[in-house]
């Protein structure tokens, strides 16, 4: 006999039957990922080692013997994805059966579209079953993560298509999550990935996917709630808790997100000259050769005369960073993944020992910090007892100092100024200072090096300071007092994250930072992780994540454009010399030029009036085809189409003058949408030629020169005849008596015969008919005047239709 069905079994049953039916009617999918749009994400300075691998992308092939590199400081990108729910449901558990009596058995109803809504109401008033809006909520606990896995080493791109300029290589057999897709121009797909914190695309034929289930953990899902973590974080910290389940991810509230943002994106307009500010004169600077979109334009930081961006704020390798940059930076929705998350480490773990902390020197090819090294100088020390001891004295994470130590210093800083003990020039004698962690070091105006302030610190500065174990003059004091430096941070502060020491956000103050450079948190923090092997990483860390108040709903994208913001307008200017005068600029006149043009002292169309009509390309002499050719290149930036060409061959063959063409140039949408992209004026062009003002009557004027003469004529030439004709000076037959009896076409000898030719082909239109030519050709032969014969032909009907045609009185 069955027995009795309980409560519980019967809330499984029916949710297994409504999400069944789901399943059967497409409201729920099968695992799938789901792309939203991309989000930008990026890394510090990364040291790496690697073998000579062939690199393959969409048919590219070649090879990188580099032993050691450092890779150019590029955004990572994570993302979260609105993935499509799946859930196979609780586990249906039978209940113990030694008797079915099927007299007793329960009545069950085949759930169909038509029933589905009755059933599922009776068995939520009868308390079988929860809503189906909380039913769902279960469900959403789940999602599917679309991954790959690289058959090769592979180049993965800024943008899709092997034309776009590549950010690095991905290791053959690498494991990466798909966040999105895109198509090259060909219509092929490439994968948006991120690898070493850096995004791009990987061409998918070198990518085999799979796929991880992430979720289903309710425990987890409420801690997440409880904290206050949003929607926005969460999907990315369910992928870490599906690798890492003993992780544990806390909140920190951090104030206002555009508050936040504004304070981390300050710098002293004035640059870097301008009066001190708590120490720098920028609070996030960034690679002065970083792409283009990385570095503020605001006025202060980009000289828009020059077109390029001031540096000198903290050495002169440094610019100050876009507001855009900082945003991605300052989001910690970006930094959510295996790698960067460790800027969210809590850094007052002190559980480590030397090997471990050598196994952070060894895995990013910091050597010299392996074990006992001698420097230059003969000072011999064991850094990793040493760090390990400086670290622990502190109540400081070992791996998280010598994490620090080899972001400051380099893979290869072990002959680097501040720790060579080495130091002596004019004024600085600091010889047997050392400072591990630049603690301090940057420009300002006694100090021409950074460096050199740097072991000012470590000396005990002015007054000759003792705080953090000061001074400085041996490296084991050198290690501990950073280690002391940086425990302050915890101890005094509360920053006790490698992101909080880069961002001062929870105290309100935002000026305690330990580092200028915008990167700085997620280089270290993905140093950090190397330190971490697959063994530790199975223990429990603890991550303190901030969260902000007003926060976009999705992370802050990566700015990846590299177009410098003066480089359209500039390259316009150079057009203009090199297509029209056939020379480079030089640079007085292209700064001039630019300063006008940027300005809106000048429009785009004066400046390049000003080059097409200069002396310097008149003298040129050019035809009118390269003229037309000249003007597609240098207004429109691009090759003439053959249907336009003939359009404007054909205006300036009717007699329309260069500088009326160069008006429907310049006048052109093509020319306006140009400018709007260039953000300048464009302004509007009238030609002052005669010519231009009565297109047939030039057109008249015109075909005299090129059938009675039998010549082009120049513009000065026609425009004479033209202006006459159009303020009724002349008439048709006037201007028809001054070509052919002029004396050019009287010096031409020609035959009784040939003139009457050229009547009929001038003032007629056409060829001469048999009769009349020779009844012409008879009355001149019988010695009447050329003059009379042409006044018969100005006096005709048939000249008279000419004349009427191109509008000007016979």
């Amino acid at each position: 006999m069955k027995k009795k069905e309980t409560g519980k079994n019967r809330l499984i049953r029916w949710q297994c039957f409504l999400l069944a039916f789901l399943l059967c009617v497409g409201l729920i999918g099968p695992a799938a990922p789901a792309f939203a749009e991309t989000e930008a994400s990026g890394e510090g300075l990364v040291g790496t080692a690697s073998e000579t691998t062939p690199i393959s992308d969409e048919g590219e092939s070649f090879s990188t013997s580099e032993t050691e590199t450092s890779e150019t400081t590029v955004p990572e990108s994570t993302i979260q994805t609105d993935s499509v729910a799946t859930t196979e449901g609780d586990p249906v558990t039978e209940t113990e059966s030694t008797e079915v009596d099927s007299s007793n058995a329960e009545e069950t109803t085949e759930v169909t579209p038509e029933n589905v809504e009755q059933i599922i109401e009776e068995a939520v008033e009868g308390g079988e079953i929860a809503a189906p809006e909380e039913v769902l909520v279960g469900f959403a606990l789940y999602a599917s993560v679309q991954r790959g896995t690289t058959t090769a080493t592979v180049n993965y791109r800024y943008q899709p298509g092997t034309n776009n300029p590549s950010i690095g290589t991905i290791p053959k057999g690498t494991v990466l999550t798909i966040l999105g897709d895109g198509k090259d121009k060909d219509g092929d797909v490439w994968f948006l990935v991120t690898y070493n914190g850096k995004q791009g695309y990987v061409s998918s034929p070198y990518i085999t996917l799979s796929t991880m289930e992430v979720g289903g953990d309710a425990a987890f899902e409420a801690e997440l709630s409880a904290q206050g973590f949003p929607e926005s974080y969460k999907q990315k910290l369910r992928i870490l808790h599906a690798q890492y389940p003993n992780w544990k991810f806390v909140a920190q509230k951090a104030g206002n997100w555009s508050t936040a943002l504004t304070k981390e994106s300050w710098f002293n307009p004035n640059g870097p000259g301008g009066a001190s500010s708590g120490g720098t004169q920028a609070v996030s600077l960034v690679d002065k050769n970083s792409i283009a979109s990385w570095k503020s334009t605001e006025p202060g930081a980009f000289d828009w005369n020059t077109g390029k961006w001031i540096t000198g704020w903290d050495g002169d390798a440094w610019a100050v960073a876009s507001k855009e940059l900082v945003a991605y930076y300052l989001d910690p929705r970006n930094f959510l993944d295996d790698a960067s998350v460790f800027q969210f480490l809590d850094l007052a773990d002190t559980s480590a020992d030397a090997a471990k902390v050598a196994s952070v020197a060894s895995g990013m090819g910091a050597r010299w910090l392996t074990g006992s090294y001698t420097h230059a100088n003969g000072d011999t020390i064991n850094y990793p007892e040493a760090i390990l001891n400086a670290a622990k004295k502190a109540g400081f994470n070992p791996m998280a100092l010598c994490s620090i130590l080899i972001q400051e210093l380099g893979v290869n800083g072990a002959d680097k100024p501040t720790i060579s003990g080495t130091v002596s020039e004019p004024g600085h004698d600091y010889r047997g200072y050392y400072n591990y962690f630049n603690i301090g070091a940057y420009t300002d105006s006694e100090h021409s090096k950074a460096y050199l302030r740097g072991l000012h610190i470590a000396a005990g500065w002015k007054n000759n300071s003792t705080s953090w174990g000061r001074p400085w003059n041996s490296r084991t004091k050198a290690l501990d007092g950073g280690a002391e430096y940086f425990a302050e941070y915890i101890t005094r502060y509360g920053q006790d994250t490698l992101y909080l020491k880069r961002f001062d956000v929870l105290s309100g103050r935002y000026s305690h930072q330990y580092s200028t450079d915008i990167q700085g948190a997620d280089g270290e923090g993905r140093i950090l992780s190397k330190a971490y092997s697959a063994d530790l990483r199975k223990g429990t860390l603890t991550f303190k994540i901030p969260i902000y108040s007003g926060m976009p709903a999705s992370a802050a994208p990566m700015p990846s454009d590299d177009i410098n913001p003066t480089a359209p307008v500039r390259n316009f200017i150079v057009r203009l010399y090199e297509t029209i005068l056939g020379r480079e600029p030089d640079s007085k006149g292209l700064s001039e030029w630019y300063y006008v043009l940027t300005t809106g002292k000048a429009t785009a169309v004066e400046v390049a009036a000003s080059f097409v009509f200069s002396q310097e390309y008149l003298n040129r002499n050019v035809s009118d085809t390269t003229y037309l050719q000249m003007l597609y290149r240098a207004v429109l930036g691009r090759e003439p189409e053959a249907g336009g060409m003939t359009a404007w061959q054909t205006v300036l063959n009717r007699g329309g003058s260069r500088e009326g063409v160069f008006a429907g140039f310049a006048n052109s949408q093509e020319f306006t949408n140009i400018c709007n992209k260039y953000g300048v004026k464009k302004g509007t062009y009238t030609s002052s030629s005669v010519l231009d003002k009565n297109m047939d009557v030039t057109a008249f004027v015109t075909r005299m020169y090129s059938v009675c003469l039998g010549r082009s004529a120049r513009e000065d030439e026609r425009a004479f005849w033209v202006e006459r004709l159009l303020n009724h000076i002349i008439s048709g037959s006037d201007i028809a008596g001054g070509f052919f009896l002029s004396e050019e076409l009287i010096n031409k000898r020609l035959s009784n015969q040939n003139y009457v030719t050229i009547l009929y082909r001038t003032l007629f239109d056409r060829e001469p008919d048999t009769a009349g030519l020779n009844a012409w050709v008879n009355v001149l032969n019988r010695g009447e005047s050329r003059s009379t014969v042409l006044k018969g032909f100005t006096n005709s009907v048939e000249f008279d239709r000419l004349c009427k045609r191109f509008g000007i009185t016979r």
